[in-house]
């Protein structure tokens, strides 16, 4: 069902709305609670451009949510991911050779899938959302049109094709090879360099 309609993202579903709330005033002064429904990728786009343009702020912020969640679980006032998060924690102290060999095995078993996962799990997107697009490029990076040729450095198989964004807004592009994605990174998305190149190339290419 239909529970929202985004300006940028048209209808969106329930799966696709975040229910935040809020405070306001009444026309008496009075201080009240609601709620309100926002897009979800809006959210995310907002947060992500956010973490890119204060890293130090974001780290901060992140390390003082997690501390305070374990004070209000120690004081009996919090939930239990804070009580799974503690425990965790010491466990991974207490226990290093155990978290070593899961992280080894996990990576054997999943392969390119666990790269994969930890990249969209960066860029705040689902695994799904990676693979349609994907799918939708016929696995070919969206400048050269060809597929990614760069091996890794652990297995030497092929890698996937990477997520592109803009390092200004934070929003996600398209797929796109390692050659390809090191190029516009070098040129630090700078169009006008860009031009300049391909005007230096055409000026020194002597056929």
């Amino acid at each position: 069902m239909i529970v929202k309609a985004c300006k940028k993202h048209g209808d969106l579903f329930e799966s696709d709305v975040l229910k935040e709330k809020f405070t306001y005033k009444t026309k008496e002064g009075e201080k009240k609670e609601g709620f309100q429904l926002r897009c979800l990728q809006c959210r995310r786009d907002k947060d992500r451009v956010y973490k890119l343009n204060n890293p130090d702020k974001h780290k901060e912020s992140a390390s003082r949510a997690r501390n305070e969640a374990r004070r209000l679980y120690r004081e009996g006032l919090s939930t239990e991911r804070a009580k799974a998060d503690i425990w965790a924690q010491q466990d991974r102290i207490n226990n290093p050779a155990k978290y070593k060999d899961w992280s080894a095995t996990t990576r054997k078993r999943q392969g390119q899938l666990r790269n994969t996962k930890e990249v969209c799990r960066r860029f705040e997107v689902s695994v799904d959302w990676y693979y349609e697009k994907l799918n939708k490029q016929n696995n070919l990076c969206a400048i050269c049109n060809n597929p990614e040729t760069r091996k890794s450095r652990t297995e030497g198989k092929i890698c996937a094709l990477v997520i592109d964004h803009c390092h200004k807004t934070g929003k996600l592009r398209e797929l796109l090879c390692h050659h390809c994605n090191a190029g516009i990174g070098h040129f630090r998305d700078d169009i006008d360099l860009l031009k300049r190149a391909i005007t230096y190339l055409e000026t020194h290419t002597h056929v």
